[in-house]
């Protein structure tokens, strides 16, 4: 393939060339020999430019009809264009030696003028010559630059053809392996095809077989069917009596939750009575020091003043014992509640295990009851802490009864009981109701005025009663004292009139 693309010699355009040179060859050999004479002379010259017109036309025209010549034929070319020089030159040198003598002036004129129109047409010759050179150096180029395209245009046609070859053999090679894959495939799927009908036979025989046992499913489904319709009616049944029973749960927590709101209010109402009583025992420890001038001469009533203090103290044993009867009853109360619930919710929890959602709504009910059992709790150790506070202010009242027994002078004050008083007042928080205790203690024992009272804050503005101390027997507590806690308590008023000869005798005797 690389022989029949390689490029064809031009064996005809050689021969020309070579035609033409030979007869510039004899044409130059003949204008040497003749010449002698100006005739001759001029024949030479339209000879030669005859024969350098017929040679720059045959290697122009050989130069257009072979742009595909090769590096030899360039070269003779430019052989071809040396030998025209030579000859160029030989011409002039001839011409130079034709000189007239000067004995033949008609010969010479005549000559003259040949040689002048010799020369003329040598130059024209030179000029078309260098033109025609010119020409053909352009051409020469031209035909490199064509043949050097066609080089690269044969070695890339070349390249193309090696890699076809070798494409095309890979893809012969590999259509070969595929083909040679295909039948294994083919024989390999036909085996399955085998295998695949035997299977198909198989499961023909397994479908009629579950086709049968289809059939006895089918019946035993109907079957299944009506006993789920039953089970279904019996907890639908079982579901509305547990909504049932929720619904009566939920009326019985409502109203264990408004009997709790009621003993929340009774301990309120308790804590105003509690409340009132400390009140009530600072003033009479301010009716203590009104009293203490009189002291010496109501020996004879402080004996009629004990029975009264007695009956007093009795009657307060009595309502605390009424009160703690009610909290007891009350505690009772809701502890049985607390149990009744807690056994329906067991008996509910028995009944629910079939129903999945009841269970969980009457656990949920069971730990919302539940906590109320602590509150109780908490409100039994709420009256032990108070019994416990009016314990230590029973306390401080005795020892401010001996101070004040062993020192009968009014302007003399215990100063360890009044820094003792003011720090414990210091110490409380500005909302808890024992700072209004404390200032109220601090005021009995160093015996404000009413005025002085209404500056601290323990009277409102414009309750002050501007009197002087009593020094008779009369009672200076006609009605029930001033709390900062307007409550309305949950029993009758204790007493209308208090004496306080009788509240004297009462502290000190528990002093003595």
């Amino acid at each position: 393939m690389d022989s029949g693309l390689a490029p064809p010699a031009s064996t005809g355009k050689s021969k020309k060339k070579k035609k033409s040179k030979s007869n510039l060859k004899e044409k130059s050999t003949s204008s040497a020999s003749e010449a002698s004479t100006p005739s001759a002379t001029a024949v030479d010259a339209s000879d030669v430019k005859s024969d350098v017109g017929v040679e720059e036309h045959s290697t122009t025209n050989g130069s257009e009809k072979q742009p595909n010549g090769t590096a030899p034929e360039l070269e003779r070319l430019l052989a071809e264009l040396a030998i025209e020089r030579e000859r160029r030159e030989e011409l002039e040198v001839q011409l130079s030696k034709k000189s007239p003598p000067p004995s033949e002036p008609s010969a010479t004129s005549t000559q003259a003028n040949e040689v002048a129109a010799l020369r003329s047409e040598l130059e024209e010759l030179r000029e078309t010559r260098a033109r025609e050179k010119e020409e053909a150096e352009s051409r020469i180029e031209e035909a490199e630059d064509a043949k050097a395209h066609i080089e690269q245009q044969y070695q890339t046609l070349r390249e193309r053809v090696t890699q076809i070859r070798s494409t095309l053999g890979d893809r012969m090679k590999a259509d070969a392996e595929e083909l040679a894959q295909a039948k294994q495939t083919i024989e390999e799927l036909e085996d399955q095809n085998r295998e695949l009908n035997d299977a198909v036979e198989a499961l023909r025989s397994q479908l009629n077989e579950g086709v049968e046992e289809r059939n006895a499913k089918d019946k035993e489904i109907s079957g299944f069917r009506t006993r789920l319709n039953l089970s279904q009616q019996n907890w639908t049944q079982e579901r509305d009596e547990l909504v049932s029973s929720e619904r009566r749960l939920q009326e019985e927590l409502e109203s264990l939750r408004q009997a709790l709101r009621d003993w929340e209010v009774v301990a309120m109402e308790e804590r105003a009575v509690r409340e009132s009583l400390e009140e009530r025992v600072v003033e009479l420890e301010e009716q203590r020091q009104n009293q203490e001038e009189t002291l010496e001469n109501t020996v004879a009533e402080r004996d009629r003043s004990k029975n009264t203090i007695i009956g007093l103290q009795r009657a307060l044993e009595e309502i605390q014992e009424a009160r703690k009867k009610e909290l007891r009853e009350v505690v009772e109360n809701t502890q049985n509640q607390i149990a009744a619930l807690t056994t329906k919710c067991h008996g509910l929890e028995t009944r629910a295990k079939a129903a999945e959602a009841s269970l969980a709504t009457a656990q949920a009910d069971l730990a919302r009851v539940l906590p109320f059992e602590s509150q109780v709790r908490e409100k039994d150790l709420l009256i032990g802490k108070l019994r416990h506070e009016a314990v230590t202010l029973n306390d401080h009242l005795r020892k401010a009864m001996r101070v004040l027994k062993r020192n009968n002078s009014e302007d003399r004050v215990d100063k360890q009981l009044v820094t003792n008083l003011f720090l414990q007042f210091q110490s409380i928080g500005r909302g808890d109701p024992k700072k209004y205790e404390a200032l109220q203690v601090i005021a009995s024992v160093l015996d404000w005025t009413d005025e002085q009272k209404e500056k601290a804050g323990l009277l409102r503005p414009g309750t002050a009663q501007h009197h002087d101390p009593p020094t008779s027997k009369g009672g200076l507590f006609t009605s029930l004292p001033l709390s900062p806690f307007h409550r309305s308590p949950s029993t009758p008023a204790l007493g209308t009139v208090y004496d306080s000869d009788k509240v004297w005798a009462e502290a000190l005797k528990h002093e003595t």
